[in-house]
C-alpha cells in the first residue's frame, strides 16, 4: 500500500506547527507497520518491524530487574538509543518514498550503518581504558552517545584513593567541549585547559575512542578531524615517546614547562616557545641552550630527548 502524499500526514502525529517531530517516529511506524511497503522496509533494512513490535528480538535494556514490558516500545531502539541520527534518516527516507522522491541513501546504506552502529556500541560497552585511573561505564548506566556528527563520552576519573570526578567530552559539528561533570550547567573548560595535568589523560582517552569512531564510520560519511584534537594527539605522542624510552618527566601546566630528569642533566622544555634549557651539574649550575651547550656535556640520551622534543609542535593548544 502506498499512501498518497496529500493524505499521509493525516495518518501521522504532528506538532502544532504541522511538522513532524522526531519523537513521533515510533508512533509513525507503530500505526503503519502493517501497511508499509516492502520496498521501503527493505531499503531501510527493517523487514522485521512486526517481530520487533511483538518483542521477539533480543534487546539491551538498562537492567534485567525491570520488567521489559513496562517499557514503551521504540521502533529502532537498538539504533536510536545511542545513535541519534537514525530516526531522522529513517523519517527522511519515509518522507521521500511516500512523496514520490528518490531515496537519499544508497540501497545498502542502512544495512551497513546498522552493522557499524552495533560494532561501535559493542566497542564502547566493553571498553577498557589505557589509563588505570580512567574508566568508561563506571556508573553502571550508559555513558556514551554518538551519531554522524556527534560523539559524547562520560569518563570517570579517579584523582586519588578518596576522590573522583566525571569528565563529559562532546564533539558536535566539529566543535569539542569538555565539562567538569555530567550536566551542561557544570564548568566548561577552555581549550587551553584541555592540556591541564588533571584534564589531559581524559582527553587522550577520548582521542583513542574518537579514532575508533572514525575508523568505524569512515566508509559511510566524511568525519572531520578537529584541529584541537590534532594538537592533543601530538601532545599524547610526545608523552608516549618519553615513557616508552623510560624517561622520568613532569609537566608544569601553569608555566607550560615539560621537564625531563636525568642523573647528569635536566632539560626544561617550554611547550609554548618550543625552546629548551639544559641544567648541568657543575659546582655552580650552568644553564645552556642546546645550541650553546659545550660538546663535553653532550650525550646520546640528551640527543635522543632533544630529538623527541623537537617533534613536538602543538604549543600547548596555541598552535
Amino acid at each position: 500500500m502506498t499512501v498518497a502524499t496529500d493524505d499521509f500526514l493525516l495518518l501521522l502525529p504532528y506538532v502544532n506547527d504541522g511538522y513532524l517531530a522526531l519523537n513521533c517516529v515510533e508512533d509513525i511506524f507503530h500505526s503503519m507497520s502493517d501497511v508499509l511497503d516492502e520496498e521501503y522496509l527493505v531499503h531501510i533494512n527493517e523487514t522485521n518491524l512486526q517481530k520487533e513490535w511483538e518483542d521477539e528480538c533480543d534487546r539491551d535494556y538498562y537492567g534485567d530487574y525491570i520488567d521489559r514490558k513496562t517499557f514503551i516500545f521504540d521502533y529502532f531502539w537498538d539504533y536510536t538509543e545511542f545513535y541519534h541520527e537514525y530516526k531522522r534518516m529513517a523519517l527522511e527516507e519515509f518522507y521521500r518514498y511516500y512523496s514520490g522522491k528518490h531515496f537519499k541513501y544508497d540501497n545498502n546504506y542502512f544495512a551497513k550503518l546498522k552493522v557499524n552502529i552495533c560494532n561501535f556500541y559493542s566497542y564502547l560497552k566493553n571498553y577498557e581504558s589505557s589509563n588505570e585511573k580512567i574508566s568508561l561505564n563506571n556508573t553502571g548506566v550508559t555513558d556514551f552517545w554518538f551519531s554522524e556528527k556527534y560523539l559524547r563520552i562520560e569518563l570517570w576519573y579517579r584523582k586519588d584513593r578518596y576522590s573522583s570526578k566525571i569528565f563529559t567530552i562532546m564533539l558536535r559539528n566539529n566543535v569539542l567541549s569538555v565539562t567538569d561533570g555530567k550536566y551542561y550547567s557544570d564548568y566548561h573548560y577552555s581549550e587551553k585547559e584541555f592540556f591541564l595535568n588533571e584534564v589531559r589523560p581524559a582527553m587522550y582517552e577520548f582521542l583513542i575512542i574518537f579514532q575508533k569512531f572514525c575508523d568505524t564510520f569512515k566508509d559511510l560519511y566524511i568525519i572531520e578531524y578537529p584541529e584541537i584534537l590534532q594538537k592533543i594527539d601530538k601532545y599524547r605522542k610526545l608523552e608516549e615517546s618519553l615513557r616508552d624510552k623510560g624517561y622520568d618527566y613532569s609537566v608544569n601546566d601553569i608555566e607550560n614547562i615539560l621537564t625531563v630528569f636525568e642523573e647528569d642533566f635536566q632539560i626544561d622544555y617550554n611547550l609554548v616557545l618550543k625552546d629548551a634549557v639544559i641544567t648541568l651539574p657543575d659546582v655552580e649550575k650552568r644553564y645552556c641552550n642546546i645550541d650553546t651547550l659545550p660538546l663535553q656535556y653532550r650525550s646520546d640520551r640528551m640527543e635522543e630527548i632533544m630529538a623527541i622534543l623537537s617533534q613536538e609542535d602543538l604549543a600547548n593548544g596555541n598552535g
